[in-house]
């Protein structure tokens, strides 16, 4: 277990990037800046890592399901449901309760780690937009030719503020505080600063944003991240 001040960044983000489950969530710098505290379990010389992402509400540490990191859990390759048993079990005692989301490559023992299993779809993008398209359904396929009737156009890279202030509007209030949105804004200006972040949008003819999304990306995936629509 080692404290998030004594953390070694420069392997541990080298561990995320060679595993194969690694994922954006995951490395130091979205943590740090998406998350207010967190720690990490490591194994030997961060062969493998775990991050702990924590808060303290009445003198009790509890780990929690942060905002904007669908995924977290054990990184790393091999994965087993030992190994995964074998950090859960390392989580410090003073976190007494848990409610965080593991990743794909995180298969445990059901029965002394009870789980709710969801769904997290993948969509393979390397067939290219026209063999992809061929699966739509048809009443998506109606409303693109209705979008192209109307005179819609797409908008790319236009501040993140914008697809926020639409998810807010059109999202119940008490679903994220102001304060994460803004977390959230401050890493997507990060990575687009390095072409690893990107907006999309469909505008009508006056430039009104109708629809929205903010995407981040690393050498793996495309990650969708936020919606706004109106």
């Amino acid at each position: 277990y080692i404290a998030r001040k004594d953390i070694n960044t420069t392997l541990w983000d080298q561990c995320i990037k060679r595993s194969a489950n690694g994922l954006i969530y995951a490395t130091y710098e979205y943590l740090d800046t998406v998350c207010v505290d967190w720690d990490g379990l490591v194994m030997n010389d961060y062969d493998m890592v775990m991050p702990l992402v924590w808060r303290r509400k009445l003198g009790i540490h509890y780990l929690y399901y942060p905002p904007f990191c669908a995924s977290l859990g054990v990184f790393g390759n091999h994965l087993t449901p030992f190994v995964i048993g074998e950090f859960l079990s390392a989580i410090p005692r003073k976190f007494r309760y848990w409610d965080f989301p593991l990743n794909f490559g995180n298969l445990i023992d059901l029965e002394k780690f009870p789980c709710t299993i969801r769904s997290n779809y993948i969509l393979d993008l390397g067939a290219g937009y026209a063999a992809i398209s061929e699966n739509y359904r048809e009443n998506l396929r109606r409303n693109i030719r209705k979008s192209a009737a109307l005179k819609f156009g797409v908008s790319i890279d236009f501040p993140v503020q914008e697809v926020v202030a639409l998810a807010r509007l059109y999202t119940p209030k008490a679903l994220f505080a102001p304060e994460i949105y803004t977390r959230f804004e401050e890493i997507h200006h990060i990575l687009a600063s390095r072409g690893k972040a990107k907006t999309y949008g469909i505008r009508n003819e006056k430039g009104a944003l109708l629809a929205s999304a903010a995407f981040l990306f690393d050498e793996k995936r495309a990650y969708y991240m936020l919606v706004g629509n109106h």
